[in-house]
């Protein structure tokens, strides 16, 4: 099924019927695409895999697939090439963990997760650079001292050019 995003977080009736299929164990895979995949639609969208006959290895689990980063832009819209859909496919096929990319879920956390099926809530992200606490400090005074000399040139101009009083 290709859904909104939204589908696979919002509450009431949408998530009475998301719990049920999660409970069900149909739920093989879930995909989340780019914005602006498809015409008419600028929203992201979503491809949910139901399955009744899940691989034994696939039963109790459920392949989060984080694909908004696998396109290709164009000029008016973002399409996914046949490159790009076999990497997709790809991380589905293999149904394993993959920074950034895929994470593979059991349903007992699911439900931990109030049986939110946004995979950004599970995949496992590349962690930020450690950042140097003296140069961050550093920069935000420069850019202050900057913002103060600036302020300071135009309240000059204001008051020659007879805008204000001073």
């Amino acid at each position: 099924m290709v859904m909104p995003q939204g589908v696979l977080f919002h509450g009431g009736r949408e998530g009475d019927i998301r719990k049920k299929m999660i409970e069900t164990d149909c739920v093989e895979c879930v995909i989340a695409l780019v914005g602006n995949l498809f015409y008419g639609a600028g929203v992201s969208a979503c491809i949910l895999f139901l399955n009744n006959n899940k691989p034994i290895a696939h039963r109790g689990k459920i392949c989060m697939i984080d694909a908004t980063g696998i396109y290709t832009a164009q000029r008016a819209k973002n399409v996914m090439t046949e490159a790009d859909t076999d990497q997709v496919f790809s991380l589905w096929q293999k149904y394993e963990n993959v920074i950034d990319k895929c994470a593979v879920v059991d349903l007992e956390t699911i439900r931990s997760k109030d049986y939110t099926l946004s995979v950004n809530t599970y995949i496992e992200k590349t962690p930020a650079p450690p950042i140097d606490p003296k140069k961050v400090r550093a920069e935000f005074f420069a850019a202050l001292k900057e913002v103060h000399e600036s302020e300071e040139a135009l309240m000059k101009l204001l008051k020659e050019g007879g805008y204000i009083d001073g």
